[in-house]
């Protein structure tokens, strides 16, 4: 588990490098390096592959389960949530649009069906 502050970090140094994390999966590994020599830089030393690896986490958990709720859960908003609109260029007043769907829904693991729908809320709002 990340402290608070090292997530923070991670997540600033994410949205610094947005147009290359937007690509995920398919983020070259120079940009995971970068973004660890940048926390390191902080004081903060995470290994490039755990870097990867946090932001599958939490983008995934984006995709899954908070953006289709706005972030809420219960009486609580996602801590994230708001870092997670700004990296994926989605303003903060959207919903997602009832008939966007995953393709395959059944297999959360779609990552074609989660950049489907990110690019689709993307587009949506921005056209």
């Amino acid at each position: 588990m990340w402290p608070t502050n090292v997530t923070d970090d991670f997540l600033n140094e994410c949205k610094k490098k947005k147009e290359h994390v937007q690509q995920f999966p398919e983020v070259h590994l120079n940009v995971w390096k970068n973004i660890s020599t940048a926390l390191e830089q902080k004081g903060h030393v995470i290994a490039w592959d755990l870097c990867r690896a946090k932001f599958h986490q939490l983008n995934d958990f984006f995709v899954n389960s908070a953006l289709k709720c706005g972030g809420i859960f219960g009486n609580q908003k996602w801590s994230y949530y708001d870092r997670f609109l700004e990296i994926h260029d989605i303003p903060h007043d959207a919903e997602v649009p009832k008939d966007v769907e995953f393709e395959n829904d059944q297999n959360n693991n779609n990552d074609d069906g989660k950049n489907a729908l990110l690019t689709t809320l993307q587009t949506y709002y921005f056209i």
